[in-house]
């Protein structure tokens, strides 16, 4: 124990011990902050003020080197085992931390803060000693080959990094990209005390980079940065909630539940007995409803004042990446963390993730796609139901958050046990009946105005011309009905948090995990209450409102999403802006039109005060040695009825040629891939081909399997980018449309019509240059390693006929071409005909 002015000036001191005095002694968080240059702690912000035993610690509003601290009203400055885990977590953001007496004349430091540090540049020869001919790798590798464009675009992130600017490289297969932004960033994060987040669209990729990439770099570079795979909260098991449900809920589950309550019985005798809690890892694939009742949430976490805090496999995995300088995560968390960020302006401190102040983004191409996804709102008719049935439902065995609290008051609080079960749960029920009976009115208004013929799927985009006319009236109308019941409802739930809030002490904490998760459910239901209440009107011009229509075996289903338009300028304001790095890679960013269309679309045209460099590196591969460009003149084009069946004959006879290894049909559509299948399957049995569909097993599932079988496999979207089927496992691509999006995408329509509005050409600037990224993803999947032979063939005859055909075939213009017929094309495969290339 020190006395205070070692290490804050007497205005700090006294600034806090009036705080403390207006606070009648109890306890309050603060943060000190100290100029460069500084001894002392020269400012305070005091950040909660809590009662005389606890106080909230915000680490969202700290940055390293700051002092966060508290007070013991008791005196007594032995810091508990809560002061200690929270002076882990701020420790590891380089924040400290201090306990001082009421009277703020004595502190003990728990933790001292990070000392500033100088930035240390990454040497281009530290790069070149790794991944030279003669480098780390090289002495590590048996079979290493150097790459001049690995090495290249490894100086160029390194550059990125050390001058703080913006950098797009596209990489062409077999680069090595993945080698080429990890040892430069973990030169720099060993160098600085700065983190990096590198952030990708798949998960093999994220396999790919914990499992191998990173291993491998961390073996060549001496004393490496630790680095860490961080995943979405709703991957891991909530200690907290997995107790409560078998201590008060496996009573109540119904006999049609069953299955249910033996996985959650399964899934924590699997915590107990490996310690582990990541879904990942689970030797099985849990139910949502099994997995929904004890996975972890971020409005039901008590947080350090949880009794599980130390073993909670979230904080575990979050505690492991605070010690680590590289974070591995997919795109869709970036963008979550990034949507935190910009809405509290925190660019310092941590959200979702912890902070950060470089950003390498591999498989870039899909930026704006999930940039979208994340920046919108929602609300559906199955995540209503879904969510009521939180608070209370009999069919689900009255497990909701309203009959856990009955049943825990009947044994601790009588008068809470006899006003809810007497007079608030009855109430509750009834109007819970009459927002569920409103869900599906809303529903089948807007099935009755926008989906007459019963499809089991509509996607509608609301434009002005639905939004000023009247086809919305009635499902207006059912959804301010809506609104004014779900008011009704919380109403009622409030009242029950009022009684609920003057229980005993003992009683509250006895129960904080119902009292938090009523909190949130009711939270929940406002943010809902949010998107209902500008229901079918556009606020901004920068809104996309678009409606999904299903039909389940059930119920007609709907779900309303309110899109943003146009990402980039969010973009440079949440991403390129505050960072003081971004480097973004993939195979296919450049369209040869230097990168002005991933540029525009991403931002990066407008953004002025930032430095930016674009470059573009070869793939090494020898095309002209190692594949073959075969343009089928068929004899229908994609449209015609016909099509289908003259597709499905090429693949027939492409895969049942001499051609060794394995097929890959992509397809741009469900419904003519199922034709196909269906129109195969029986030829292909036959011949004893495997004849594998997406959808009918899982993706990963279906990769394995064309790898041992090397059959037919049909894929459509998810399937053209992110699979690696190196050899025989995949020989023959076959592209069976050109990739261009359909106008029944909502967000796809609207940007269309935004651009043509303003006098430009929607079809030469938005739609050729999307299918044109997508066609070279696809083409990528064929020629994998130095080894790899194959056939690309496609069997569009756009490609030949209409003007824009060219911009295709220049994306693989190093491959040899022939226009063929399906007879010729299975002469060459067969062997029998020489066919001379043309064009």
């Amino acid at each position: 124990m020190v006395e205070t002015t070692r290490y804050m000036t007497t205005e700090v001191i006294a600034a806090l011990r009036r705080e403390i005095e207006e606070n009648r002694g109890a306890e309050l968080f603060a943060v000190l902050r100290r100029g460069e240059g500084e001894q002392q702690f020269t400012q305070v912000s005091i950040v909660c003020r809590g009662t005389h035993t606890e106080v909230p610690a915000l680490i969202s509003r700290t940055q390293a080197g700051d002092m966060t601290v508290h007070n013991h009203p008791s005196g007594v400055l032995q810091p508990s085992r809560a002061d200690m885990a929270m002076a882990t977590l701020f420790g590891e953001e380089g924040v400290g931390s201090m306990i001082v007496n009421n009277e703020v004349s004595h502190c003990i430091v728990v933790a001292e803060p990070a000392a500033d540090q100088k930035k240390v540049d990454v040497a281009t020869d530290e790069v070149a000693a790794i991944l030279g001919p003669e480098g780390a790798l090289s002495r590590k590798l048996p079979n290493y080959e150097s790459r001049e464009g690995q090495v290249a675009m490894a100086t160029s992130v390194a550059k990125a990094l050390n001058e703080e600017h913006i950098l797009s490289v596209e990489a062409g297969t077999g680069t090595g990209k993945s080698l080429a932004y990890l040892i430069p960033a973990m030169l720099w994060s060993k160098h600085n005390r700065d983190r990096i987040v590198i952030a990708t669209k798949t998960i093999a990729l994220q396999e790919q980079l914990v499992n191998k990439d990173i291993p491998l770099a961390q073996s060549v570079i001496p004393d490496p940065p630790r680095a860490a795979l961080i995943k979405g909260r709703g991957n891991y098991v909530c200690l907290r909630k997995m107790a409560d449900v078998r201590s008060h809920q496996m009573a109540l589950f119904t006999d049609e539940e069953r299955d249910i309550q033996r996985e959650v019985e399964d899934l924590a005798a699997w915590v107990e007995e490996t310690g582990k809690g990541d879904l990942a890892d689970l030797p099985f694939m849990p139910s949502r409803e099994s997995w929904d009742l004890i996975r972890s949430d971020a409005d039901m976490c008590l947080g350090a004042k949880c009794p599980f805090f130390q073993r909670a496999p979230f904080y575990e995995s979050r505690r492991r990446a605070a010690q680590s300088r590289i974070l591995v995560v997919n795109q869709a968390l970036l963008f979550a963390d990034l949507a935190v960020r910009q809405q509290s302006d925190n660019y310092k401190t941590a959200a979702v993730m912890p902070s950060y102040g470089h950003v390498i983004l591999d498989e870039a191409h899909s930026m704006e796609d999930i940039a979208t996804d994340h920046f919108g709102n929602k609300v559906s008719s199955l995540g209503l139901r879904f969510l009521l049935a939180k608070f209370f439902s009999n069919n689900r065995g009255s497990k909701g958050v309203l009959s856990r609290l009955l049943n825990v008051a009947v044994d601790g609080a009588a008068n809470l046990a006899r006003v809810l079960g007497d007079e608030l749960l009855p109430e509750y029920t009834v109007i819970q009946d009459e927002v569920v009976q409103q869900i599906h009115a809303l529903s089948r208004a807007l099935h009755n105005q926008f989906n007459p013929e019963g499809k089991r799927n509509v996607l509608l985009w609301l434009r002005n011309e639905i939004l000023g006319s009247g086809e919305l009236d009635e499902a207006k109308a059912e959804a301010a009905r809506l609104m004014e019941l779900l008011h009704r409802l919380m109403l009622v739930v409030k009242n029950v948090r009022t009684h609920l809030e003057n229980q005993s002490e003992a009683f509250l904490d006895q129960h904080q995990g119902i009292c938090i998760e009523l909190a949130a459910r009711m939270s929940r239901v406002e943010d809902t209450l949010s998107t209902l209440k500008y229901f079918a009107i556009r606020q901004d011009p920068n809104h996309v409102p678009w409606l999904e229509l299903k039909i389940s075996r059930r119920f007609e289903e709907f779900e309303y999403r309110v899109s943003p338009l146009d990402v980039s300028g969010t973009l440079r304001e949440a991403l390129f802006q505050p960072f003081k790095s971004v480097v973004m890679t993939s195979a296919t960013l450049d369209l040869k039109d230097e990168f002005r269309f991933f540029t525009n679309r991403n931002g990066l045209a407008k953004l002025e005060d930032k430095k930016q460099i674009t470059q573009s590196f070869a793939s090494p591969f020898d095309y002209a040695r190692q594949a073959g460009l075969c343009l089928v003149r068929m004899s229908s084009g994609p449209t015609h009825p016909a099509f289908a069946d003259d597709l499905a004959g090429l693949i027939l006879k492409t895969a049942l040629s001499p051609f060794p290894g394995g097929t890959l049909v992509l397809f741009t559509a469900y419904a003519q891939m199922n034709i196909v299948a269906r129109t195969l399957e029986q030829p292909l049995a036959q011949a004893g081909v495997a004849l594998l569909v997406q959808g009918r097993e899982q993706r990963s599932v279906l990769v394995e399997k064309i790898k041992k079988n090397h059959g037919v496999l049909l894929g459509t979207d998810s399937f053209w980018e992110g699979i690696d089927l190196p050899g025989h496992a995949l020989t023959k691509v076959i592209i069976a449309k050109l990739p261009f999006r359909q106008m029944r995408d909502p967000i796809f329509e609207a940007r269309c019509t935004a651009i043509e509005a303003d006098g430009r050409s929607s079809f030469s600037e938005y739609s050729l240059p999307l299918a044109l990224l997508k066609f070279k993803q696809g083409v990528g999947r064929l020629i994998r390693t130095k080894e790899d032979r194959g056939v690309l063939i496609i069997a569009d005859n756009r490609i030949l006929n209409k003007g824009y055909g060219k911009r295709f075939l220049s994306l693989v213009d190093a491959y040899p071409r022939w226009e063929l017929t399906q007879a010729q094309l299975v002469a060459q495969l067969h062997g029998e005909q020489e066919v001379r290339g043309r064009g």
